[in-house]
């Protein structure tokens, strides 16, 4: 019996769809395990104005992480473009969560994201920004619309 081309090529196929992990989700999760990241999030999406908003921000790779800082978004009301100011500091001190706490007093909402930088030359990490919605209160005889 005479093996062709064609039959060849199908024995290495199969081998590599035997050899690799079914979902590949195993790979992936062990390869990002040592990246260095940082997500953020808040204990209420809704507050009152003058309510105390627990943030938390979770470090991945909190044993090389230095200093984690909070950052505001800042809108001016007549002049210059909308930026992040820093609003807290910490030092992460091995810790995987950082907790800061804040008053909700913005206009309307909120916006946050945590900046966390690294031991050596690593840049800074930043996470995607979250919104907290504050409500107030307007006495009716004061309201204008």
């Amino acid at each position: 019996m005479e093996v062709g081309p064609i039959q060849w090529m199908v024995v290495p196929v199969l081998v590599l769809a035997f050899c690799t992990p079914a979902d590949g989700a195993a790979d992936a999760r062990s390869a990002d395990r040592g990246a260095p990241g940082a997500t953020l999030k808040a204990s209420v999406q809704q507050a009152e104005e003058g309510d105390r908003v627990a943030l938390t921000a979770r470090i991945t790779s909190p044993s090389t992480a230095r200093r984690a800082t909070l950052m505001r978004m800042n809108v001016p009301k007549y002049f210059g473009g909308p930026s992040w100011e820093p609003a807290k500091s910490v030092k992460v001190r091995g810790r995987a969560k950082v907790r800061f706490g804040i008053v909700a007093a913005g206009p309307n909402t909120d916006r946050y994201r945590v900046s966390v930088t690294y031991a050596g030359k690593r840049a800074a990490v930043t996470s995607k920004p979250i919104s907290v919605t504050v409500w107030r209160w307007i006495p009716l005889r004061d309201y204008e619309p």
